[in-house]
């Protein structure tokens, strides 16, 4: 709402608008918030192996942004912590939430098939130029993150399974 007044937006005329917040949007007084004050809210949901997580947080917190100090913690911890918003999302969705899940790798191999899906999701009428801006862009990889080794625990063994980020 602040980039929007700023930008001299109508809030009234609005309507779509997006939040990027990892792991906070599963928090559960968070999400019931949002969920009561925009009833037709849909989340979309980016899945990426806990390793690439750890270590691109680690990466950023080295890079000294102050809004990362939440991840100066040891990877156990932080594990667990993703552990718990991967859960709390599958609980979501197993009570209907709508949310749509995409793993990082498949929007990098797929990028034209994810994006067809995804605009189902929201309801969208895919613009001609968006095909065109999907097959041209190069989507991030965690390749420079694949070498951070990270102990994992049963249950987020079983996320990264369901999700197939191996």
């Amino acid at each position: 709402a602040t980039w929007a007044r700023r930008n001299q937006k109508d809030l009234e005329a609005m309507e779509w608008a997006g939040d990027k917040k990892p792991v906070q949007h599963a928090d559960p007084k968070l999400f019931a918030f949002i969920q009561s004050m925009w009833p037709e809210a849909r989340f979309v949901h980016i899945v990426r192996h806990p390793s690439a997580v750890i270590a691109s947080k680690k990466a950023a917190l080295a890079n000294h942004l102050p809004f990362m100090k939440a991840w100066d913690r040891p990877d156990e911890e932080l594990l667990a912590f993703w552990t718990e918003n991967e859960r709390r999302v599958l609980a979501y969705k197993t009570t209907g939430a709508p949310i749509f899940s995409l793993t990082l790798p498949t929007l990098s191999r797929e990028p034209l098939m994810v994006l067809s899906e995804l605009l189902d999701f929201l309801e969208l009428v895919e613009d001609p130029d968006m095909k065109l801006l999907a097959q041209s862009t190069a989507i991030a990889q965690d390749h420079k993150y694949t070498a951070h080794t990270l102990p994992l625990t049963p249950e987020a063994r079983a996320i990264i399974d369901h999700y197939a980020l191996d």
